[in-house]
């Protein structure tokens, strides 16, 4: 083999080498970015919504004082009302299969307060229709209950 063979050879061999690592580092970083957007979110509000979802309707309604201080507490720990609700937020933007609990959530919006209603009032409009009317009801709730405090 001659010298302009080897060269050629070892020429080719670079670009489609630099070539297979472009495709290598466009599929790291795409992988990185659906993690980033889909399951960081759901990883970092679902372990909290799980904990809320153990208090059935009969627990709750015996002991409610224990399940508000259970929504203060994922609140706080979810970063404060402004951060939860961002958080819930981008949590309730996923499917059921993905996001599963879903009341548990409007709780935790219904907790955070005028960011949460907020939230609300965006997912009533480009929610979608089970959704919408499942916010709205919510923000029905929590203007009874402001109404009710006065």
């Amino acid at each position: 083999m001659s010298d302009d063979n080897v060269k050629m050879a070892v020429k080719t061999r670079s670009a489609r080498m630099y070539v297979l690592w472009a495709i290598a580092l466009t599929l790291l970083l795409s992988t990185g970015a659906l993690c980033w957007l889909v399951v960081v979110p759901v990883w970092q509000v679902r372990p909290h919504l799980a904990e809320l979802a153990k208090w059935d309707n009969f627990t709750k309604g015996r002991d409610s004082f224990g399940y508000g201080a259970a929504l203060d507490g994922t609140v706080r720990d979810l970063g404060g009302p402004a951060l939860a609700s961002r958080r819930v937020a981008r949590y309730l933007k996923h499917p059921q299969w993905i996001a599963p609990y879903r009341g548990e959530a409007y709780h935790v919006l219904m907790e955070c307060g005028e960011s949460g209603e907020a939230v609300l009032r965006e997912l009533t409009k480009h929610g979608r229709p089970g959704e919408r009317r499942y916010a709205a009801d919510t923000l029905k709730t929590m203007r009874g209950l402001k109404e009710s405090q006065r």
